[in-house]
């Protein structure tokens, strides 16, 4: 068997409403029905009886449902069956349950609950009982059970109750024959509702007769309930569709005439006709789903009652009853009279009244200070956090627009010098303003404020109310001098906002702007309300301020790792290009500029024109050419002078503009022509010129977006990044020439090892070649020594000629393998020296280039010292090359020296230590004066 999710067994329709398929079980509403139906039942009939009938009911209920389960005869499914009933009861919330022992063919069932039905309702209300109270949960477990098991004689015994005090209510189910001298709760089927399908009984005659004699005597009870109830009616409708309302009824108290004042309430149509007017939509509606979807019905109503003239309080609960196949049938329900509990409390209410308001204002007065006293935390944490500034004040509005309980708020800000106010700021003003627009103060009084801007001139806080719809918007559209732009606003304005106040806002004594707060109904503005405006503005202000510390400290900083970064540049061998385009884009980026160009001045052709640039068009920057005196950059390289030109859209309007001091920027119409062609657009300018060794090269130009008051400190940092551009320029000036220079002497030091080497070996081989044609004619002998001699030279003054080439193009000594290298290097010293070498070759491992190279020219440095100091008979060289170990060894007979009285500098040593560190070798040089010097060259 298939068992459900447990989200199965809830209906989305009513909560405390289980489901499975078209079958369902509704439970007494626990606060307003249940509690008040058992006290009543109490009263009327005593403890016990009151329990018997809640069992009962349970019983019926639990029987009812289980039945709609379906029946299994294996023992097994039977105790899946009573799991899913039980899991079905608790998903309800009537409790958590849990199988503690379990025996099937039922002999013995123990169930635990926290939280039982009536043992949490006895909780809630403080009460405590001396015995256990849960009758009806314990029948809808006898009724679950007995339907499961197919049995009638399974009866409970509730052995523990959290009701009494215990830490769970505990359940035993065991058959009636066992359970002799205890008080059990045991299962009778409902006559009326038939839902208990044939079971297989058990029990004996005796046990027949005295269960049927209970179920007379609690039928006999019943009747009597049923018959002289007073302050509630119970009542049973049949679904009939030909019906009004689409029920008959069926059964119902007496008592229901008196609680409804309907003269027939066999008539299921006549409770509908004394319904409150209000209640009456809601109350067909739910009688509606309960008849088409079997929903459980509980409804709180007002009924007029004609015979006593007054309006009742009742409570209609009724739960849905199902046949042998799960078909929904009827309805059994109660009425229940909350007329005295109603009308007391109406007179709590009034009574309390006064009291609850005065509590209510004073909660709503310490809420309200404690809202602000938090709203103001907020703004201080967000001044002491990294919140960027445009979202902090946008932050700032909001919380102060709703600490002050208005539907908007607005910070200006107020340039001075330019007269013009911003909107910095705002909450609630969509499709009113435009967002950070900008107006100026010459447009104040044609928007209505002119009284405002004077307030905050005078630091004084400005409020009031306009006048009434449609008054203040009339009023408005009837002025012809307001702009019709301006009017939209105003009127929009005006319609969803009926008063405003302003406080100014100041930072260390100078206006800033000021806020202002709208309200859609009219203000009392009570001191309280203004000081609270300007204690959010002086927050405001104070944030603000940091900002502007904030990001002067953070400009700095910019700035100098931004100079420290082109210092670092300049230090360097980049080229020319590349350094000064990376000096326009640091200073672009730092001044916030659209663009920036250096531009070189053409000494010849007399013009100026872009040599690096950022942010200029392909076309602006190809084609631009300037002569000095025309535009701002021509006027500075002419006065050798920044200029600064706050407003340049004049110029493409064919109009004259000027410089921040007022001087007119001279510009002939051609040029203006082809500026006005360029697609580059920028609303301000700042020229700072260059020169480089007293001479002047051009000059750095930084476009902006927009017009703008381009400020002294601006000026200085666009005239150091000049400096920095004429400084690179100059550098690579210095550089050319200084390689110029090296390339110079290079050839000159060239020049003297051919004189030095090759010149002297080509010039004996020569004086040989002459003498050996008349020395071989007088002794052969010695012409064969000299024709030898001759061919050494010859080989050195070769080997010298390779070594000298390998100096012209060092890249050569990748190509070359490294023993080739050294024998060259020996060949040439035996041409230059005179001193036939001893090299010994071992291995064939050709070394990385950077290991190669050392080893060349530490070789080299070794002979060179040969030559210079040693005086030596003989030299050996050996190469020892294995994997990536690479082993050298220069040895002379020479004079020899003490290493311990020798400066490291000298002989080369500090250089040769130097290229072994480089690549990680070990070099070691050993000697002693007479005995000759060993240098050792290891790398491993």
């Amino acid at each position: 068997m298939k068992l459900p999710v447990l989200s199965e067994y809830l209906a989305q329709t009513a909560p405390g409403t289980l489901t499975i398929g078209g079958a369902r079980m509704a439970f007494i509403d626990i606060e307003a029905g249940f509690w008040s139906l058992r006290r009543q039942v109490e009263n009327l009939l005593g403890a016990r009886q009151a329990g018997e009938i809640f069992q009962q009911a349970g019983a019926n209920g639990g029987a009812s449902y289980a039945a709609t389960q379906g029946l299994a005869d294996e023992p097994q499914k039977q105790g899946e069956l009573f799991a899913r009933c039980l899991q079905a009861y608790q998903a309800a919330g009537f409790g958590q349950f849990e199988i503690v022992e379990s025996t099937w063919p039922l002999g013995r069932m123990t169930v635990r609950a926290r939280d039982a039905f009536e043992a949490w309702m006895m909780s809630r209300h403080g009460q405590r009982a001396h015995s256990p109270v849960c009758a009806y949960t314990a029948g809808v477990l006898v009724g679950f059970i007995n339907v499961v098991s197919q049995r009638r004689d399974v009866v409970c015994i509730e052995r523990r109750c959290q009701a009494c005090g215990d830490e769970v209510c505990e359940f035993d189910f065991i058959p009636a024959a066992q359970a002799q001298g205890h008080q059990v709760l045991a299962v009778t089927p409902d006559p009326i509702m038939g839902m208990i399908p044939p079971l297989r009984s058990t029990l004996d005659e005796p046990q027949l007769r005295e269960t049927l004699t209970r179920l007379t005597a609690n039928e006999s009870l019943l009747r009597s309930i049923v018959e002289n109830a007073r302050h509630f009616a119970i009542y049973r409708v049949t679904l009939d569709s030909s019906s009004p309302y689409g029920a008959r009824v069926t059964f119902a108290s007496p008592s229901i005439r008196e609680l409804t004042g309907v003269d027939d309430h066999y008539d299921f149509g006549n409770w509908f006709k004394n319904l409150h007017p209000e209640d009456e939509p809601r109350v067909l509606e739910a009688n509606r789903r309960a008849l088409e979807y079997g929903e459980p019905y509980n409804q709180v109503t007002r009924v007029y009652n004609p015979r006593q003239r007054r309006w009742r309080w009742v409570q209609t609960i009724s739960n849905p009853g199902y046949d042998s196949v799960g078909r929904l049938t009827h309805f059994d329900g109660m009425v229940i009279d909350l007329t005295e509990q109603k009308e007391a409390e109406l007179a709590l209410q009034e009574v309390n009244a006064t009291l609850e308001e005065r509590v209510r204002a004073r909660t709503e007065e310490i809420e309200r200070r404690r809202a602000t006293a938090e709203s103001l935390r907020d703004i201080i944490r967000m001044i002491n956090s990294s919140m960027p500034l445009d979202e902090f004040l946008q932050r700032a509005v909001e919380l102060a627009a709703q600490q002050l309980g208005a539907g908007a708020c607005v910070l200006h800000h107020l340039d001075l010098e330019k007269e013009v106010i911003t909107q910095a700021a705002s909450y609630g003003m969509e499709g009113i303003f435009e967002k950070r627009g900008s107006r100026p103060f010459s447009a104040m009084k044609s928007s209505g404020g002119e009284g405002y801007l004077q307030a905050l001139r005078n630091r004084q806080p400005v409020y009031g109310n306009y006048p009434p719809l449609p008054e203040r918007v009339e009023e408005i559209r009837r002025d012809p001098t307001i702009p019709e732009a301006i009017k939209r606003e105003r009127v929009a304005l005006r319609e969803r906002y009926a008063s405003s106040f302003a406080v100014p806002l100041y930072i260390q004594d100078k206006l800033y702007g000021g806020m202002v707060f709208y309200y859609t109904e009219p203000q009392d503005f009570h001191d309280e309300q203004i000081q609270l405006g300007l204690a959010f503005a002086e927050q405001v202000a104070v944030a603000i301020e940091n900002a502007r510390l904030l990001q002067e400290t953070e400009q700095r900083r910019r700035v100098a790792e931004s100079l420290r970064e082109t210092l670092s540049i300049l230090n360097t061998a980049r080229p020319l290009d590349e350094i000064l385009r990376h000096i326009v884009t640091q200073a672009c980026q730092l001044l916030n500029a659209q663009a920036a160009a250096i531009h070189k001045l053409d000494t010849t052709a007399g013009m100026l024109s872009p040599q690096a640039s950022v942010g200029l068009s392909e076309e602006y920057a190809t084609q631009i050419r300037l002569p000095p005196g025309q535009g701002a950059l021509g006027q500075a390289v002419l006065t050798r002078l920044p200029v600064a030109v706050n407003d340049t859209t004049k110029v493409f309007q064919g109009q004259t503009v000027y410089t921040a001091e007022g001087k007119a920027v001279s510009l002939d119409s051609g040029l203006t022509d082809r500026l006005q062609r360029f697609p580059d657009r920028y609303g301000a300018v700042l020229a700072v010129p260059m020169s480089v060794q007293g001479e002047m090269y051009g000059g750095l130009v930084l476009y902006y977006p927009t017009p703008r008051n381009i400020q002294p400190d601006e000026i200085e940092l666009v005239s150091m990044f000049a400096s920095q551009a004429s400084l690179a320029i100059e550098n690579a000036l210095l550089r050319a020439q200084a390689a110029e220079g090296a390339a110079l002497a290079e050839r000159g030091r060239l020049a003297r090892d051919l004189h030095d080497a090759v010149s002297q070996t080509l010039f004996s081989a020569s004086l040989i070649a002459e003498v050996l044609p008349r020395l071989w004619e007088r002794s052969p002998e010695i012409a064969a020594q000299k024709l030898e001699e001759l061919r050494q030279l010859t080989r050195g003054a070769l080997s010298e000629m390779r070594t000298l080439l390998l100096e012209l193009r060092p890249a050569a000594l990748d190509e070359m393998d490294l023993a080739d290298l050294i024998r060259h290097l020996a060949n040439a010293f035996t041409a230059r020296a005179r001193l036939p070498v001893n090299l010994t070759v071992e291995g064939q491992a050709d070394p990385p280039a950077n290991v190669k190279a050392v080893f060349y020219r530490v070789a080299q440095e070794a002979l060179n010292n040969i030559v210079k100091h040693a005086a030596a008979s003989q030299v050996s060289i050996t190469l020892q090359r294995e994997n990536n170990d690479v082993l050298l060894h220069v040895r002379d007979d020479g004079r020899g020296f003490d290493p311990f009285h020798v400066s490291p500098a000298s002989l080369g040593l500090g250089i040769m230590r130097e290229r072994a560190e480089t690549i990680g070798a070990h070099l070691d040089i050993r000697s002693r004066p007479g005995q000759g010097t060993l240098v050792t060259l290891r790398k491993k």
